[in-house]
């Protein structure tokens, strides 16, 4: 998997050749890319900044990593973990998407939106509630009546602050890359994990900061239903019409089964008392008129 470094000195230095196709770019918040995806006529090659690069055959198999000078071993496997895997499960046809997930008792709640917007804090907050999370930031739902959302791994990523916010008293969290600020929190005795897999009983996508310091929480339904969730779906090349076409079906199935709300609320860690009360009620108010 991990092939021996060669050193890239500053920006990378990589450009697509005449074979090579640039499928996409992803770009941080200041318009910077981190991210190039290429395809030639037998595989993709997934550029990640001055880090490191994948390259894996068209259905996903035989990925390969290249190591860039100064990038650990462990930096490139969770890269290819958090990054690299949703996107392949992607070409094999199974619905992954950039959220986190809460489970209520006997179902589970997603939640949905940017970078940044708060998902694992909001998770977090859930899960030293007694609430277990299943997964944060990468999320694989079964389509189904209803759809059904399958545990991922125990640990949440947040950033220093959201630490301080959610742990006034503290609590042992770990640096997980190099290349981040953010800080893992384990699934323990403190910060509830669960396994298995959970139906779900709704999804919110987390919206602007209300300017006015409101909790506001509004059902989604046609086109903009729909499009929230394609756009928070793991998909590395939209021009493959044997691979797209599939998993926007299944995400417009998912969405038609799962009461799907748009919540707004200031982010102050006071306010997410009333945040998770809006979210239960929705979620209790699905499980009474058994839309689970």
């Amino acid at each position: 998997f991990l092939q021996e470094g060669h050193e890239v000195e500053g920006a990378p230095g990589f450009r697509s050749s005449e074979q090579e196709v640039l499928v996409s770019a992803w770009e941080r918040a200041d318009g910077s890319v981190w991210g190039e995806v290429f395809r030639n006529t037998e595989s993709y090659r997934i550029l990640l900044s001055s880090l490191c690069e994948f390259t894996f055959d068209l259905s996903g198999n035989d990925p390969r990593c290249t190591l860039f000078d100064g990038t650990s071993e462990s930096d490139a496997r969770h890269l290819f973990s958090v990054n690299i895997v949703p996107l392949i499960l992607g070409l094999q046809g199974i619905s992954v998407f950039h959220a986190s997930c809460v489970r209520f008792d006997d179902v589970g709640a997603v939640f949905m939106g940017a970078s940044g917007r708060g998902k694992s804090t909001l998770t977090a907050s859930f899960g030293l509630r007694g609430y277990p999370f299943l997964a944060d930031d990468v999320l694989v739902v079964e389509p189904g009546t209803p759809p059904v959302a399958r545990a991922d791994n125990n640990a949440i990523r947040l950033w220093e602050s959201s630490v301080e916010g959610l742990f006034p008293n503290g609590h042992h969290t770990e640096r997980y890359a190099t290349y981040s600020q953010k800080r893992r929190v384990s699934g323990d005795a403190v910060l509830k994990h669960a396994p298995g897999t959970t139906p779900l009983a709704a999804a919110f996508v987390l919206g602007e900061e209300a300017a006015d310091g409101a909790v506001r929480v509004q059902p989604l339904d046609g086109a903009a239903l729909h499009w929230h969730w394609m756009n928070n779906m793991f998909v590395l090349d939209a021009k493959r019409d044997d691979v797209v076409p599939r998993l926007f079906d299944a995400a417009v199935r998912i969405a038609s089964r799962v009461p799907t709300y748009v919540i707004e609320y200031p982010r102050e860690f006071d306010k997410l008392q009333e945040v998770r009360q809006s979210i239960i009620e929705i979620v209790e108010r699905a499980r009474n008129e058994d839309l689970v």
